[in-house]
């Protein structure tokens, strides 16, 4: 086996290209709109830290991430804005998820229950963003039953903090 890290395939990105596609995406959503780049799975292949440490100085909304460990790397660098742990997050992970300052996404009442009981142990305010399935089936709260979940989830509540909610479009490329 090859010590070549370039011997079966590699992707070099130039920061003025990867600035260059943030700006434009930005822009066409609307001057001066807040974005949150995904970098799960180390950027797409691209470097957590390099791309981070990029596109943070545009000002973004935040990070997206899909796992506790990876929103722990981003703040084990400094960054202080928003991370957003888009992924169901295991009942074990959620102390460090709590104590690391990081957006847990919510797809199920059971889950907020878990959430909650994190952010009290801590003695601390856990932000939350509801995910509704709209049709992919993957995770998130039916949309079809808001009226049974929806009351339970902004129920006024001394430990979570409902700060968004986000959706994955089951048919983005069709009308």
């Amino acid at each position: 086996m090859s010590a070549n890290l370039k011997a079966r395939a590699w992707v070099q990105v130039e920061a003025d290209a990867l600035r260059q596609n943030y700006t434009l995406i930005r822009d066409a959503v609307a001057p001066g709109a807040r974005v949150m780049p995904m970098v799960k799975a180390d950027a797409y292949g691209l470097g957590l830290e390099e791309t981070v440490r990029c596109l943070d100085n545009f000002d973004p909304w935040g990070f997206g991430v899909a796992t506790v460990q990876e929103g722990v790397s981003i703040r084990d660098i400094g960054v202080v804005r928003p991370i957003l742990v888009c992924s169901p997050v295991p009942p074990d992970d959620l102390d460090r998820a709590v104590a690391s300052d990081l957006q847990l996404s919510v797809s199920s009442l059971a889950a907020l229950a878990r959430i909650e009981e994190a952010a009290r142990a801590a003695s601390k305010i856990a932000s939350i963003h509801i995910e509704v399935d709209t049709g992919m089936g993957r995770s998130g709260f039916d949309w079809r039953g808001a009226e049974r979940w929806l009351p339970r989830v902004t129920a006024r509540n001394d430990s979570v903090d409902w700060v968004g909610c986000y959706t994955h479009l089951h048919s983005a490329d069709t009308d």
